[in-house]
């Protein structure tokens, strides 16, 4: 519930490809002691009706990340419609 049906990647797909990508991942343990971190976190409203969210800092044992969510509101609630991790 939290990607829009909208969702996409290039490197990914849609929003089912993203799901098989990140449980592939969960079942890898890559989440396994897995952090968040949203302290240093600026959410940017965009001309075309969405938000960028950046940085959202994620880190755990394979390493760390950290990535843009763009989100975009349907009804009264924001969902993602992209990742965009840096260095990618």
């Amino acid at each position: 519930t939290t990607f829009s049906d909208d969702f996409n990647h290039p490197e990914v797909g849609g929003k089912e490809e993203g799901r098989e990508m990140l449980q592939m991942a969960v079942d890898a343990g890559y989440a396994d002691d897995g952090e968040v971190s949203i302290v240093d976190m600026e959410i940017t409203k965009n001309d075309d009706g969405t938000a960028s969210v950046y940085p959202v800092d994620l880190s755990g044992p394979p390493g760390s990340i950290s990535v843009e969510l763009v989100m975009k509101k349907e009804a009264d609630v924001w969902r993602i419609v992209t990742v965009n991790p840096d260095g990618m």
